[in-house]
């Protein structure tokens, strides 16, 4: 039997990637990584730097984040390009983006 908090992760990230992917990114999952980020995206047709970041970064959440998980994505060092982002999906809830 799978273990299903790693199935609604998994769905959680999926969901993720198409949002981006509409929105016109290049997107990678990292399943299984041990770091702070589980979706990356890239805006590859960038041709106005105040339109879109050009690298976003997000960690995916289906539950309620902690202080923790805030902090971990906060005070993760990345170049000024690239966008740090949790996202939140709750069930039943509107979805949240925290971007920092």
């Amino acid at each position: 039997m799978s273990n299903l908090k790693y199935l609604k992760g998994r769905r959680g990230e999926y969901k993720c990637q198409r949002i981006l992917e509409k929105e016109g990114y290049f997107t990678w999952r990292t399943p299984g990584s041990k770091s702070n980020w589980d979706v990356l995206a890239v805006f590859i047709l960038h041709t106005n730097p105040d339109e879109k970041p050009i690298f976003r970064w997000v960690q995916v959440k289906t539950y309620k984040p902690t202080k923790k998980d805030f902090y971990k994505v906060e005070n993760t060092y990345l170049p000024n390009q690239i966008s740090k982002e949790l996202w939140v999906l709750e069930p039943y809830k509107k979805l949240k983006i925290y971007y920092f």
